[in-house]
């Protein structure tokens, strides 16, 4: 029997569970109600391509595209094309307008080179129209020379590192071609991408390995085994840079015959020409071997690197690049200097790779970003992770890995949003590798077949791991393949280029062809920490210099042997300045100007800009380039001359220093001249390594000759008069002291003139 107490509990708790059911009930009804009267979430129609990337196309290859849509109700998809591609672009739809269900087909026989765009519309009963731009870049097939120094200071072993330059050179033509390769053409023929080689030591002809031991183009894919095209060739010899740029002048332009290609080449060397004809190289003319214009009328862009070189052979470099092709598409030269924070070695693979990416200008591909820096500690090992925003609509990205531990470093991990790529998975990863480097080439399309929901655009992180116990210098890069936007950086001057001059820059940046206006436009000025040649001329004068037939200038023996100096190392490094670039709208591009030129020297250029775009999202791009500065007007009242009359003419010994105090230094005797007076030779210039030099000239000494250094201008006049304080005094007001003190006497007077009482 339940007590009064119990009882009532009992009765509370049937109330409690009546009362929990009723609400319960509610609940239920109010889901259903949701569930049953909620707006259906609206499904999508997915435009696709075949292939995955329609974006480019080469002239005289034949180009075919389909596009199709789904709409996730199953329905049919009606597809047009508004507005349509242009009627001169050699490409055509079959029909804009096909009936539902029906893709779109785009092809031509001979496409024309330029930027193509058209909209597709998709419109399916029950889902909302969507619409998609698109662009087909055409671009011409390019026929590359690479002209590439094999003599015999070659085998001198890099700067800062323990291969042989030659070494370098091979692993970075491996690097280059790994990254250049992907965007060939699949024509196996003349009409395709074609490439010549030309090797020069004391003469030039074609590697030992085929295919390229022919004089003639081979045509090339993206198939190719490029790899090891250099393992049959040994350096040695001397250095005829000359003639094997007019030979590859001659490949590109087959007596005189063109063939609608884009014209390129690359040539890298270590060391001043000591084989003629030389190039000649200077601001304002294009460059020539033997009176042969080698760009043939700006129709060939040519891209050269130097790698430890010093004196004039830099400043030939530079000319014979920046003063070929047409801008802003012009020739981009790269100095591998010993003074970079950077090993020199880790700079020229990098310099390949951009320059890889130079020679399909016109879109793609491009640089996102290009890091520099040490292995950090991470545990046991020394590790880093670095990080690069990419934009929406890229299909294929490019990462590369240099470090300057050859065997050791490698990347570990690719993410992207915390998506792990399987780097093993050849279907969406395929690697590339060679001595103290790695590439990946990512195919954004494959991605997503295993992943729909992957996108290309965010930040993609990049692992990389040494089992050494040393914070090791690398180079990260991150290329993508990019057919919507472009971005041209270069300096834009229209003359040589001294100290004390002011460096114009400039950035193009273009979506579809159109300028980009909204974008942060900033250039890096990497600045020589001293004046090189100053410096060399200063130090060093113990230093035992070769006279091997093809051993570097006494300026590059001097510097290779103090650059086994940390301290002295540290007097060199760049320092960086940043210069924001505005946009101008007359100009149509992002401008600026440094004004600190303020030693002679190569200095360093990264272009940055980044943008946000409505349909390609967040865009970073990234480019270099080194330029060369000038020494300035020679003092030839302080250049210490000295001339001696002989019985066949005479010795002149001077020590050529600018008016801003500093020596122009070792390694320029190929480059001094006496020219005006058939009567006056220069038979003979001794380098002496302290930044003097001994002519010896034979003929008249009262002839009205000019004497040159380089591009530089430094006497007109009678050679027994060099030195002499011209007739109608000395000029004084060419000093700078004369407007120091010219200064200080005005300041005087107007101080003074400020006190007087009215």
């Amino acid at each position: 029997m339940k007590t009064p107490d119990q009882f009532s509990q009992k009765v509370k708790n049937k109330t409690l569970l009546k009362h929990h059911i009723i609400k319960f009930a509610a609940f239920l009804s109010t889901i259903l109600f949701i569930f049953c009267h909620a707006p259906k979430a609206a499904a999508q129609i997915t435009i696709t391509t075949t292939p995955a990337d329609i974006s480019s196309a080469i002239v005289g290859n034949s180009y075919n595209a389909v596009i199709s849509a789904t709409a996730a109700n199953g329905n049919p998809v009606t597809l047009a094309v508004s507005p349509n591609i242009d009627a001169g672009s050699g490409l055509s739809f079959a029909d804009p307008n096909p009936a539902a269900g029906t893709p779109l087909n785009l092809a031509g026989a001979n496409p024309v080179a330029g930027s193509w765009s058209f909209s597709v519309i998709a419109t399916a009963t029950g889902e909302a129209a969507v619409g998609q731009d698109f662009t087909i870049n055409v671009r011409k097939p390019i026929d590359l020379m690479l002209v590439l120094d094999k003599s015999g200071s070659m085998t001198s072993i890099v700067t800062g590192g323990s291969q042989s330059r030659w070494d370098a050179l091979k692993s970075g033509v491996g690097l280059f071609f790994s990254n250049y390769q992907p965007s060939l053409t699949a024509s196996n023929d003349a009409a395709g991408d074609q490439l010549g080689i030309r090797m020069f030591s004391t003469t030039d002809g074609p590697p030992v390995n085929a295919p390229f031991n022919v004089n003639q183009f081979v045509p090339v894919t993206r198939t190719a085994n490029l790899a090891t095209i250099l393992d049959g060739d040994a350096p040695g010899g001397n250095t005829a840079m000359g003639p094997a740029v007019l030979s590859a002048r001659n490949f590109l332009f087959p007596g005189g015959a063109d063939n609608g290609h884009r014209k390129a080449m690359l040539v890298f060397t270590d060391g001043e020409q000591n084989m003629p004809p030389d190039v000649v190289a200077s601001p304002g003319s294009n460059p020539t071997v033997s009176g042969t214009d080698v760009t043939n009328g700006d129709k060939i862009q040519i891209h050269a690197i130097g790698l430890g070189v010093a004196g004039s052979a830099t400043q030939t470099l530079y000319n014979m690049a920046h003063e070929s092709g047409v801008a802003p598409h012009i020739g981009i030269s790269n100095i591998a200097d010993g003074a970079a924070a950077t090993p020199p070695v880790l700079n020229l693979s990098s310099y390949l790779v951009s320059i890889s990416n130079q020679l399909y200008a016109g879109s793609t591909p491009q640089y996102v970003d290009v890091k520099r820096s040490n292995l950090k500690p991470l545990g046991t090992y020394y590790a880093t992770v670095d990080s690069f925003m990419v934009s929406k609509r890229i299909n294929q990205v490019f990462i590369n890995f240099m470090c300057a531990v050859r065997n050791e470093a490698r990347v570990s991990s690719i993410t992207k949003d915390g998506y792990s790529l399987y780097l093993y998975d050849t279907s969406i990863v395929k690697i590339k590798s060679g001595p103290g480097w790695q590439t990946f080439i990512i195919n954004v399309s494959n991605i997503k077949k295993k992943n729909p929901s992957f996108v290309s655009e965010g930040y993609w992180k990049i692992a990389a791991i040494a089992g050494t116990q040393s914070a090791a210098p690398y180079i990260m890069s991150l290329t993508v393949d990019d057919h919507n936007s472009e971005m041209i950086g270069t300096t834009t001057q229209t003359k040589e280029l001294v100290v004390g001059d002011n460096l114009p820059l400039s950035i193009d940046f273009t979506k579809q062809g159109k300028p980009i206006t909204n974008a942060t436009a900033l250039a890096v000025i990497g600045i020589p920490g001293e004046d090189l040649g100053d410096v060399l001329a200063r130090n060093g004068n113990n230093i035992k210099i070769s006279s091997d037939s093809d051993a570097d200038n006494p300026g590059t023996q001097k510097l290779f042997e103090l650059l086994k100096d940390s301290d002295f190392v540290k007097r060199l490094i760049d320092s960086n300045h940043a210069v924001t670039l505005t946009y101008d709208a007359a100009q149509k591009k992002y401008v600026g100007q440094f004004n600190h030129l303020d030693v002679s020297g190569v200095y360093q250029v990264a272009y940055i800009i980044s943008a946000n775009d409505t349909s390609l999202g967040e865009i970073k791009r990234y480019s270099e380039e080194s330029v060369y500065i000038r020494f300035p007007e020679v003092n030839l009242d302080s250049s210490a001359i000295n001339l001696t009359a002989t019985a066949t003419g005479g010795t002149l010994v001077f020590r050529p220093i600018g008016i801003n105090g500093k020596y122009i230094g070792p390694g320029w005797a190929s480059a001094i001249k006496i020219d005006g007076s058939p009567d006056t030779k220069l038979t003979n210039i001794a380098d002496n390594g302290d930044g003097s030099y001994t002519l010896a000239i034979e003929g008249s000494l009262t002839d009205d000759v000019t004497v040159s250094i380089g591009t530089a201008k430094i006497y007109t006049g009678k050679l027994q008069d060099i030195g002499k304080p011209q007739e109608g005094g000395s000029e004084i007001w060419k000093q700078w002291w004369f407007w120091l003190i010219l200064a200080i006497i005005l300041l005087i007077i107007a101080i003074a003139s400020g006190k007087k009482k009215p």
